[in-house]
């Protein structure tokens, strides 16, 4: 089969599993396309999830301590610019605590108010 045989092929296939997927009858008015190899990661994830054997190339990639380590301290920092860079909203403020303003307003000293008639 030639190459240009695989594509009509590929597209075809697609657009059967697309149709499935969407319940429609037609996708010609739709512009999707499926990631290339995706039916077969799912049915090797699938496999190795049921507790078969798949090949290396499907098996999950393992990170070791100095990886881990390294997301570990990216995750921090872009923690700390995250905090840093916060921008306070005005609804955000914290609860004011009216009393305490009140003090804080001088009080009238020794004015009597006498009324006048």
């Amino acid at each position: 089969m030639s190459k240009m045989g695989r594509v009509v092929d590929r597209e075809n296939r697609d657009a059967a599993i697309l149709c499935a997927i969407l319940g429609a009858d037609n996708i010609s008015g739709i512009n999707m396309a499926i990631e290339q190899d995706y039916l077969l990661r799912e049915r090797m994830e699938n496999r190795r999830e049921s507790g078969r054997e798949v090949p290396d190339d499907h098996l999950p990639r393992q990170m070791d301590d100095w990886e881990k380590g390294w997301h570990r301290c990216q995750y921090l920092l872009s923690a700390a610019e995250q905090e840093r860079t916060a921008i306070k909203k005005e609804w955000e403020d914290p609860v004011i605590d009216f009393d305490e303003e009140l003090d804080l307003i001088p009080k009238p000293i020794g004015i009597k108010v006498v009324a006048v008639v």
